[in-house]
Formats: C-alpha cells, structure tokens, sequence
C-alpha cells in the first residue's frame, strides 16, 4: 500500500490528475484540481480502493491527497455509514479543519450546508466520527496516565495535569503530551515553593 507518490502532474481535469513517477504515470481522482499545477512535482497522498465489478472483475482506483489531513479525513469518512470513497473525496473538498470542528462540535446543520453532505451523511458524521474520536482520545488520556505514574509523579500531579491540557495540545501525540504534563507539574510545583 502506497503512504504517498513524489510526482511531476502531467495533467488535470475537473477531480481527477495524472501524475509521473519514474517513468509510470498514475491516474487519481482528487477533492479539488485545483490544488494541482501542471508542470510541478509534488508529493502526492494516495489511497488505493478495490472493488468487486460486473462479472466479479477487480476494480482499482486511485484516490490522491494534497496534504496527509485531507487523507486522514478521506479514511475517518469511510468508516461512516453510507459513505464511500466517492462521497468521502467530495466532502475531502471542503476544508479539512472545518468538517474536523463541526463533527467535534456535532453541529448538523453546518455540516448539512458543506459540499457533498447531505442530512443523513452529516447525522452519521456526527454519530460514527465523535465515538472514534472519544475512544481515541480515552486510550491516550490512559498512556498519559500510566506515563506519567511510572514517571513516579502522585495521582493528584497526574490529574492537575490532565485537567490543565488545554484544547491546542489534545492533538500532540503522547510523548509531546507527557513533555506539555511534566512542564506544568513543574510550574505548579515552583508557585507552591
């Protein structure tokens, strides 16, 4: 499985590139082709899909990525009922920030007005997206946690700490997580000297 193409665009035309990389050219449908020059080289996200055609042949398609976001949202959205790669590269359009915040905020009719989203897509948005996200941000509240008492801090520490991780740092993977803890704990523990 491909993580991303460096490749020269050779061509573009409305949701879909061909791109070249050592000498084979790739063909990929895209959010917005806009985002593509051609003539420049650029590094290229990409996600494979295979689907079973008519007559049980194989079907390959190729879909690209500006940035790792937007690909990290295309395969958020295809674990949400009722949506496909198609419809998830259509919402891909959008920005990413954006769709990320009205799903975190479960706003409906927001998401209901963005491109690609219709009610039910963004009801199913809201629902599917907000558990992953809830589990995920449960197990690494539980690594911090565990980190940081083997680290040898007390469990009042530990959670002061986990009460004062403010918004901007819940998206730091765990080791930055435990460096933004630890700093506090210190902070805290120099006012109370």
């Amino acid at each position: 499985m491909y993580s991303y193409i460096i490749g020269k665009i050779i061509s573009k035309n409305k949701k879909t590139i061909t791109f070249e990389n050592n000498y084979t050219g790739y063909f990929a449908s895209v959010a917005e082709d806009e985002e593509y020059e051609e003539g420049k080289v650029k590094k290229i996200y990409l996600y494979k899909n295979m689907s079973l055609g008519k007559n049980n042949k194989i079907n390959e398609e190729l879909y690209a990525f500006i940035s790792y976001e937007k690909k990290e949202l295309f395969l958020k959205l295809l674990n949400v009922q009722g949506i496909g790669p198609k419809t998830a590269i259509a919402i891909c359009g959008n920005d990413t920030t954006l769709v990320n915040s009205l799903i975190q905020s479960k706003d409906i009719d927001a998401l209901s007005s963005l491109k690609g989203v219709t009610p039910k897509v963004a009801r199913n948005m809201v629902e599917d997206c907000v558990t992953d996200i809830t589990a995920s941000t449960a197990i690494e509240a539980d690594k911090l946690i565990k980190a940081l008492r083997s680290l040898g801090y007390t469990q009042r520490q530990v959670e002061i700490a986990l009460m004062n991780i403010n918004d901007s740092n819940r998206n730091l993977d765990l080791s930055d997580l435990i460096s933004e803890s630890i700093k506090y704990i210190a902070s805290q523990s120099n006012e109370l000297s």
